[in-house]
């Protein structure tokens, strides 16, 4: 049988009466009402979680380097991350920080997360990157943003207005409303905080918006030369660990 994006089974971790965000506000398909984290993807290369991070009380350290991308605040005006040595970092939807393996970090209250991470590894630089906001370009009218590369892997976010050709070899999460996946051969309906994992032996993929789409594009192997023709030598230190 050929290879085809597959959904792997998400873990819910349930959180306490004030984490109800990941219901209300992306409105996740779960049965639980109060979530901490839903763990979309967690192998040996890769690991995709969507966190609420409720009254901001929690402090996580990852053995992956890992970025920390802000898909919703609460009080935009005073929402952060606390980095330890570096302190109180003021962030907005949109931004994304990334930290080395073995670096922690605190979230403030009423922040929804996404942690995308590349394999584990034992020599933490002990750096970070942003937060930064990334740097864009368009692919037709589809808007493209780059929030981090990290030595084994990348983070994009798209907004997606019309038909978007995917390479294969990636991990898709959705952030909105539901929209078609498309491959030869086959079709998906990603629904919302789900995730797919495109195998390499996918050369291509579709994403069908039903109107307005917002995604997210995990890749363990990014093409950095191709990410320099697309976006620019220059404008790639901005988002690189």
């Amino acid at each position: 049988m050929s290879e085809r994006p597959f959904q792997p089974r998400p873990v819910v971790i349930p959180g306490q009466h004030e984490q109800q965000l990941l219901r209300r506000v992306l409105r996740v398909a779960t049965g639980t009402s109060c979530i901490a984290r839903i763990v979309l993807v967690d192998d040996a290369s890769r690991y995709v979680a969507l966190v609420d991070s409720g009254p901001g009380e929690e402090t996580v350290t990852s053995r992956r380097d890992t970025a920390l991308h802000v898909v919703w605040a609460g009080d935009e005006a005073g929402a952060a991350i606390e980095v330890a040595v570096h302190g109180r970092l003021p962030v907005a939807p949109g931004d994304t920080l990334t930290v080395a393996a073995g670096v922690a970090w605190t979230y403030g209250p009423g922040l929804i997360v996404c942690e995308a991470g590349g394999p584990a590894t034992a020599a933490g630089t002990g750096r970070i990157a942003g937060p930064t906001h990334g740097v864009e370009t368009f692919d037709g009218y589809n808007r493209r943003t780059l929030c981090a590369i990290a030595p084994d892997f990348s983070l994009e976010r798209w907004k997606i207005t019309q038909p978007l050709a995917l390479a294969g070899d990636a991990v898709v999460v959705n952030l909105v409303e539901p929209m078609a996946l498309i491959w030869h051969g086959g079709v998906d309906l990603l629904g919302r905080g789900e995730a797919r994992i495109v195998p390499p032996g996918v050369e291509t993929v579709t994403l069908l918006p039903d109107g307005l789409g917002y995604a997210l594009v995990l890749r363990s192997d990014p093409d950095i030369a191709a990410l320099s023709r697309a976006f620019g030598a220059k404008a790639l230190p901005e988002v690189t660990l």
